[in-house]
């Protein structure tokens, strides 16, 4: 039955960043579908954008920050990703209740890096339509909260493991095989000594806690096969069920040495023996060139003494053609770039103005900055410093203008503006910095030289005001964007919806002015110039269309408020689908072609029975079909292995193979 539930979006408690220290920070979350059915597998992802560090950031738990009763975090998947300028976290969450709800807003703090406050952000709340479930999700929501990693499914069909140990069993011993497999215990596989049973004894006493146990019997079997995958993944199992922690690795020497360790006992001798023999025979080599090095140098120093005792010193040489030299510049007149450090600096003086007066929040304008200086100096490469930079936005580099001439005909002033904008209010006192390199030109005789050095003027202090927008006229739900020629055009990602199903648009908005990093909640690309793509999301109630567009902001060209305004998609409604698949959508900053594929999860077990415990879920398209039992089929997905049900299987994949291509409509 479907009901409409307001869940709550406020948190138990303020998410800490610790090590993230930044400022102005955004922060945006999405979910890859938004309609979706009961314990579907979504990912969310949280993107944090900003000048912030963020090399310490590491995935906080949100499990205690989401209503339980209806979402299901497992924090354990976590993980961090960088996506150009933004750090993102991905986490995998499950609904646990059909209805028309929410993903809560959640909150975060950080370290205002300039001041040491805290600061607050907070991301948007993401609408869901979550339909009845089918029961293979639900039963894999536990699983899938089980903190401790789980063993590898048993190994069954002897004739296609690794091994083939089946070939040398006769029929007494085949048929205590296929006892011991349908009744699995550490007892009933100890009487077989070839790896699959003991490998399957080892996933036994993992399955009982007994990771001890399990240990010894890796290690042992190790040393007779080496360390194959499910060796290494059993290992990594029993290593987090002794020290308690699901996340733990392997020791650091099984990691360096896992090249070796592949090898059984007659391979880690041979690589012993062969490491040994390069050791001997690089000390030899090492003492063979100290040999050669130590003849050379001796070689050397009774050539010196030789000709020290025949002629003068080589120092006494060099001086002497040194004084040859500096005579020879000075007849021809390049000894004057040796005198360069003694002339005096060019007189130059500064003043900056802004270009035009009052300035208003978000209005581009321009600093005119005005050098005087003698005529035979040349300026470049000018930069200007300016001591109140909150808010402060660069538009470019400096444009030169027309230079202007002086009472003193010997100087010149010259011009270049730099295009800046303030996207916060001020009113004070700015000092300003010109910085840059002047070039030089001094005569000496016939010849002309030129010299370059850097300079640093400090402007005298002027008051600055950025005022204010305008109280009066100003519309309702305004987020600070101030432009002109400001336009919106959504886009719906799929327009073909049922009743209550969450409607994705992507919001493509076009401007010429500043947009404030916070003005839209879900920033999908922004180019910070002329262009962003934002995403809005609406409810499709059963009327023909999404609800119109407006987003308010001030006309620099007509000083005034204005409203940009733009008409809903056209929906397109379709009978309901219990056991529709979820469709996903891209949630990239960068353009993408077509939403990822869905997932297609299966279930699977530690032996081929449906009332074996359950390992998990894996992706049937990245598994490889290692064996097979009757209606049943173990897979390996590199991480995890065990038994899932053929018809499961096969269907998972015609799933995941249909993905529909919805191609999206404007309105």
């Amino acid at each position: 039955m479907t009901f409409l539930a307001s869940v709550f979006s406020g948190l138990l408690a303020v998410i800490a960043l610790p090590g993230v220290q930044g400022e102005r920070l955004v922060a945006r979350a999405f979910l890859d579908a938004n309609n979706a059915r009961v314990g579907d597998p979504l990912i969310l992802t949280v993107d944090f954008l900003g000048a912030a560090d963020f090399a310490a950031l590491h995935p906080p738990a949100l499990a205690a920050h989401v209503d339980s009763a209806f979402w299901r975090v497992d924090d354990q998947s976590a993980k961090t990703e960088t996506v150009d300028s933004a750090r993102r976290l991905v986490y995998r969450v499950r609904p646990l209740r059909e209805g028309c709800y929410a993903f809560p807003s959640l909150s975060f703090s950080y370290v205002d890096a300039s001041t040491g406050a805290t600061n607050m952000l907070a991301t948007q709340e993401l609408p869901v339509h979550i339909k009845p479930g089918a029961q293979a999700a639900l039963a894999l929501v536990d699983v899938e909260s089980a903190s401790t990693p789980q063993p590898d499914g048993l190994f069954v069909d002897l004739s296609r493991s690794p091994w083939h140990s089946g070939a040398a069993l006769s029929a007494d011993e085949l048929f205590a095989w296929k006892r011991a497999c349908a009744q699995p215990s550490e007892a009933a596989f100890a009487a077989f000594d070839f790896p699959e049973a003991r490998l399957n004894a080892a996933a036994c006493a993992l399955l009982d806690g007994r990771w001890a146990k399990a240990k010894s019997i890796y290690s042992a079997l190790e040393w007779r096969i080496g360390q194959t995958p499910a060796i290494r993944r059993g290992l990594r199992v029993a290593k987090a069920l002794e020290t308690g922690d699901p996340a733990a690795e392997l020791p650091a020497w099984r990691q360096v040495l896992g090249p070796v360790l592949r090898y059984a006992w007659a391979g880690r001798l041979a690589c012993a023996l062969g490491g040994l023999v390069a050791l001997v025979l690089l000390l030899a080599a090492i003492v063979r060139l100290s040999r050669f090095f130590l003849c050379l140098a001796l070689i050397g120093s009774v050539c010196v003494v030789s000709t020290a005792q025949a002629q003068s010193s080589p120092f006494e040489e060099f001086d002497r053609m040194r004084r040859e030299m500096d005579r020879l510049f000075e007849n021809t007149g390049f000894g004057a770039s040796s005198r360069f450090a003694a002339l005096p600096a060019p007189d130059l003086s500064a003043r900056v103005i802004p270009d035009r007066t009052p300035v208003q929040v978000g209005e581009p304008f321009a600093f005119i900055v005005s050098v005087e200086c003698p005529k035979d100096v040349t300026l470049s490469g000018l930069t200007l410093g300016v001591s109140h930079t909150d808010g402060l936005t660069p538009l470019g580099r400096g444009h030169p203008l027309t230079d202007l001439g002086t009472a003193d005909t010997n100087s010149i002033i010259r011009r270049v503006s730099f295009p800046v904008r303030y996207d916060a209010p001020y009113r004070g006192p700015v000092s300003f910095t010109v910085s840059g390199q002047y070039e030089q030109r001094v005569r000496r005789g016939a010849s002309v030289f030129s010299t370059s050095r850097p300079f640093s003027l400090r402007v005298q202090t002027r008051q600055l005001e950025i005022g204010t927008l305008p109280q009066e006229g100003r519309p309702a739900g305004f987020t600070g964007i101030v432009a002109t020629d400001l336009s919106i055009r959504p886009y719906a990602e799929n327009p073909v919806v049922e009743t209550n199903d969450v409607v994705t648009l992507n919001v493509t908005v076009d401007y010429k002015g500043y947009v404030p990093a916070d003005a839209f909640p879900g920033v999908l690309r922004d180019n910070h110039r002329s262009r962003l793509v934002y995403r809005q999301y609406a409810r499709a109630t059963g009327a023909p269309a999404t609800p119109a567009l407006a987003v308010p902001y001030y006309d620099l060209r007509k000083k005034a408020y204005a409203v940009a305004s733009a008409p809903g998609v056209a929906l397109h409604y379709k009978a309901p689908e219990t056991n529709a698949a979820p469709v996903r959508v891209a949630v990239n900053m960068e353009a993408s072609a077509a939403a990822p594929a869905r997932e297609a999860l299966v279930g699977i077990r530690f032996a081929p029975r449906r009332d074996a415990r359950l390992l998990g879920t894996v992706d049937p398209g990245s598994c490889t079909l290692t064996e097979s039992a009757g209606a049943w089929v173990r897979l390996d997905d590199g991480t995890r292995a065990g038994w899932t049900p053929c018809a499961e299987y096969e269907q998972a994949l015609k799933i995941r193979h249909a993905i529909p291509q919805d191609k999206g409509v404007h309105p």
